[in-house]
């Protein structure tokens, strides 16, 4: 599976430096949305409305960090360079540097 390369730019809705309400999430190579989030002023998600505001805002920062969410964890899972398992190499070092890439990516997404 592939998805779409590229910084993916938080839709304006959940930007606090934004002014306006779009629910589009960009990507810098394309003219396209890659996502669409969607907020409910009124009606609730369990009367088939969509989320409130505060709750699409926190879904748009995890859409647009998923593609760095996803390259930390490729880089991880490599078992090489820094987050090598070899005891006699890295193994000071492994686990806090996984903990701060994993830290990082969490950040964007909550953040």
């Amino acid at each position: 599976m592939k998805h779409t390369k590229g910084k993916w730019m938080l839709p304006s809705l959940a930007d606090d430096k934004a002014t306006g309400n779009c629910g589009f999430v960009l990507c810098e190579q394309h003219c396209g949305a890659i996502a669409t989030v969607h907020y409910s002023k009124t009606r609730k998600i369990e009367d088939g409305g969509d989320p409130p505001l505060e709750e699409a805002k926190a879904n748009a920062k995890l859409i647009t960090a998923a593609p760095e969410m996803l390259e930390a964890l490729k880089e991880i899972s490599k078992g090489n360079g820094r987050y090598d398992m070899d005891k006699l190499k890295h193994a000071s070092n492994t686990i806090e540097d996984m903990k701060e890439l994993a830290i990082s990516a969490i950040k964007k997404a909550t953040e």
